[in-house]
């Protein structure tokens, strides 16, 4: 069974993040940029009321390895004093060949 992630995460930690998709078990992924919304940290809206953004990256993976990329973006959060905000979103996927 694959799954599919969907990862929300502070755009300020993007360099970190590109790292751990960039490493097997992962062996694609797609980005988006510049999202807004509201989560854990607050409202990002990249305006002088509510700034900042986003990025989304969205990954099908067999289900073994989602605990391990999970772990992965764990420790990058633990990298910084104020943990920026990451969310995982997890859902059964069937990648059509």
């Amino acid at each position: 069974m694959s799954r599919f992630l969907i990862i929300i995460y502070d755009s300020g930690i993007d360099a970190d993040v590109t790292e751990v998709l960039d490493r097997p078990p992962i062996t694609g992924w797609t980005k988006l940029f510049d999202a807004h919304g509201v989560g854990g940290t607050g409202r990002k809206a990249n305006d002088p009321a509510w700034p900042g953004l986003n990025n989304v990256a969205l990954i099908a993976l067999p289900e073994e390895a989602v605990q391990e990329v999970k772990e992965r973006l764990r420790a990058v959060q633990a990298l910084f004093t104020k943990k920026p905000g990451i969310t995982i979103i997890s859902t059964p996927a069937e990648v059509l060949e």
